[in-house]
């Protein structure tokens, strides 16, 4: 898999963040996309680009529960409360690790640790939060092998 240094823009996403054990990010994920999407909706937008996670202390993989937040890019809104648990926030931008992952979920872990072994190799250090970006819709007839899934590791 290839991986590049890449500089990352700050972007501004609709998202709601919780901590979810991680057998039940999967449920999490169903529920709170529908939820961003009417609140954006209402808020007289709609997503940019496609769905979204933001995971906090990334740097322990182990954590249980995952502290996670799930949603959208956006444009067209300021930062703050929409609806609900939905609100608007600046993932800042940076130096970053990234790489796009083809394949299932459940081999996520060896392209993260491709991107791990790159910021190493580069003399970075993680930040703390990472970002996968999914490029491709799962859906339930959908063949997993051609998932497509853009990986963030942002270094400090």
């Amino acid at each position: 898999m290839d991986t590049e240094i890449s500089t990352e823009p700050a972007r501004l996403v609709a998202l709601v963040r919780r901590r979810v054990p991680a057998a039940e990010l999967v449920s999490f994920y169903d529920s709170v996309y529908t939820d961003v999407i009417a609140a954006i909706t209402a808020a007289g937008t709609g997503p940019v680009g496609p769905a979204l996670a933001w995971m906090h202390g990334a740097d322990d993989p182990s954590a249980d529960p995952v502290d996670v937040a799930a949603g959208f890019d956006v444009r067209g809104i300021a930062s703050g409360p929409l609806a609900g648990e939905v609100e608007a926030v600046e993932i800042p931008g940076g130096t970053a690790v990234v790489g796009v992952h083809v394949g299932g979920y459940d081999s996520l872990v060896r392209t993260w640790e491709a991107l791990v072994e790159r910021l190493r190799a580069e003399g970075l250090e993680a930040r703390g939060d990472t970002v996968e970006e999914y490029l491709t819709e799962p859906t339930p007839d959908g063949d997993p092998d051609l998932n497509r899934t853009r990986l963030v590791l942002y270094a400090r």
